[in-house]
């Protein structure tokens, strides 16, 4: 995706509003927040809250009636009838990541100019919620298709039939592999760039900060990387935390504890509030440490020190997710050719990442550095 690309607010008020949609916080008959509580939540103007609305209608997620307001419209219902307009179904673990929002995003905007509605659902990372959502999906085989955004260690527990187009993003459960089109950006590529950029700065000592659903191709580059410049990333240097709130209590520790001089992040988000928290006890960045995060949400070019990230593209992969989508819903069939899309990723380099300097002498330092 271009720096100048983002998710419209739009969208973004209508995701929130179709999970709770999807997850019966709301339900059939209930009606929705009106355009002035919309625009009075989230900060919009009057035309962003009546265009959300909008395109919850042209979804059939929601049905507007006249001097009463908008209501859920019943799917159960819906799914009987003969439907007019296609859909797809997209499901998310995190709604609130900005890599998956602006994945979403682009699948919106580009499957609406085929004229294909889209239905959206959030699991929070939780298997038992993917398991529920594809359940009711096939077994009302009402979508054309579906996306299904994956994380490591999803392991799917649903028959998916042959002939309902099924796009795997992100990541691929070895269960399905060779039995469905799979895109993701090129995880150990991108890692290998993270750790190739470290290194030419001169940094050997150098921490991962991980998540337990966390890419594993992306670490093996970031190993990898490593080892061709003849350093060895250490285990002990290796920190898996259990979310991004997480990080802002462990990470100056893991800092101090190991005199690290760069850190590398599974994610942005997770890079933005490291970096709030080392700069609130003390660390120069780059100056005392370099920061490099992954994935190059919008967020990252605007920080008071903007991050040095690795891009995944998330326009190619939202465009090449629709073809696949086409491809299968317009096929006699229905069947797509199983085959796997790598999206080839570019290190941006920015402000947090600098030339190696002798790391800072803390208390509490386990190990002395290497001079």
């Amino acid at each position: 995706m271009s720096d100048g690309a983002r998710v419209p607010k739009y969208i973004h008020i209508k995701q929130i509003i179709a999970e709770r949609i999807r997850e019966n916080g709301l339900i059939p008959g209930q009606q929705v927040p009106s355009i002035s509580e919309l625009m009075e939540r989230f900060n919009v103007s009057k035309v962003t809250a009546v265009r959300a609305l909008a395109e919850l209608e042209a979804d059939g997620m929601v049905q507007r009636r006249h001097g009463s307001g908008t209501f859920v419209s019943d799917l159960k219902k819906k799914a009987s009838q003969v439907r007019v307009r296609p859909s797809v179904f997209i499901i998310v673990p995190d709604m609130a990541n900005p890599f998956y929002s602006e994945v979403v995003g682009n699948i919106e905007k580009h499957i609406r100019d085929e004229g294909i509605a889209v239905e959206l659902a959030g699991t929070n990372y939780q298997t038992e919620v993917e398991h529920r959502l594809l359940s009711t999906i096939v077994s009302e085989g009402h979508v054309a298709g579906i996306v299904w955004i994956s994380v490591q260690g999803t392991h799917p527990s649903v028959e998916i039939p042959p002939d309902m187009p099924l796009v795997l993003v992100d990541h691929c459960p070895p269960e399905l592999e060779g039995r469905c089109v799979s895109i993701t950006c090129d995880n150990f590529t991108g890692g290998h760039f993270a750790a190739a950029h470290l290194a030419s700065l001169g940094h050997e000592r150098v921490g991962y900060i991980n998540l337990p659903y966390g890419s594993l191709q992306r670490l093996e580059g970031f190993r990898r990387g490593f080892d061709e410049s003849g350093v060895r990333l250490q285990e002990d240097w290796i920190l898996t935390i259990d979310s991004a709130w997480q990080v802002e209590t462990e990470v100056a520790g893991f800092v101090q504890r190991w005199n690290l001089t760069a850190l590398a992040f599974v994610n942005d988000m997770i890079a933005m509030r490291a970096m709030k928290c080392l700069r609130s006890h003390g660390y120069n960045i780059p100056a005392d440490i370099s920061l490099v995060g992954y994935d190059n949400v919008e967020a990252s070019r605007f920080l008071e020190i903007p991050l040095t990230t690795v891009e995944q593209y998330e326009d190619q992969i939202g465009r090449k997710t629709v073809e696949c989508l086409i491809e299968g819903i317009r096929s006699k069939n229905h069947r797509l050719r199983p085959r796997e899309i790598l999206i080839v990723p570019n290190l941006v380099v920015r402000s947090s990442t600098a030339a190696c300097k002798a790391p800072l002498m803390r208390e509490n330092s386990l190990i002395p550095p290497p001079y």
